[in-house]
């Protein structure tokens, strides 16, 4: 797979996704041809991750910013 940037190393491309997988926030799907592509969709751990997000954003920005 070719780096979306010129600049960007292979691996530095992929270790983002590896650190991804080990968390796992996203699982990595083969996809049997050659070159071998490798298709990547979201566990059902990080689907649960925005309403989390959601509510410390809004918990912290509450906190940093409270109503007079």
């Amino acid at each position: 797979m070719d780096p979306p940037l010129p600049n960007l190393t292979p691996r530095l491309f992929s270790q983002p996704l590896k650190q991804l997988q080990t968390q796992p926030l996203i699982k990595p799907h083969l996809i049997p041809q050659t070159p071998l592509p490798i298709d990547y969709s979201l566990t059902e751990k990080r689907c649960a991750l925005p309403p989390i997000l959601h509510q410390i954003s809004n918990s912290s920005s509450t906190s940093i910013h409270p109503s007079s």
